[in-house]
């Protein structure tokens, strides 16, 4: 008895380039970490830079760092809050589902993480302003 021939196999679509929605996606999910990466990022390389600054009485690349990192949370606010607008924004339902109950909970998500580590970082930017980095 002869096996019957194998199927042939199924061509499976992965990775971002075969979706068409996946910018939308990926800005969703840069949205919803971006804040949380900038404050960590800006804490560990304050923290890494105070015996620079000590060494060299100069607060500027403190303050450069801490600006700009700032400015990434805000951003993932601002693409959060774009996606927010592209699904016709409003707050997510217990109803809803599917791609567009996922992507309002990602961006109100995002929203709520960029305002709460932006000023997170802002206020670890008052200690950048107040304390003396010579100071043990």
């Amino acid at each position: 008895m002869e096996a019957a021939p194998p199927n042939p196999p199924v061509p499976v679509e992965r990775g971002p380039g075969f979706s068409p929605h996946w910018r939308r996606t990926l800005t969703l999910w840069l949205g919803m970490l971006a804040p949380p990466a900038a404050w960590a990022l800006q804490l560990q390389a304050v923290y890494v830079m105070v015996p620079l600054a000590c060494q060299t009485h100069h607060r500027w690349p403190l303050h450069l760092t801490t600006a700009g990192l700032l400015g990434l949370a805000l951003a993932g606010g601002w693409l959060a809050w774009r996606d927010w607008r592209a699904v016709g924004g409003g707050w997510p339902r217990d109803a809803e589902s599917g791609p567009g109950g996922r992507a309002r909970f990602l961006a109100v998500g995002g929203m709520g993480l960029s305002a709460l580590f932006s000023l997170v970082i802002a206020g670890q930017w008052v200690y950048v302003f107040a304390i003396n980095p010579c100071v043990e």
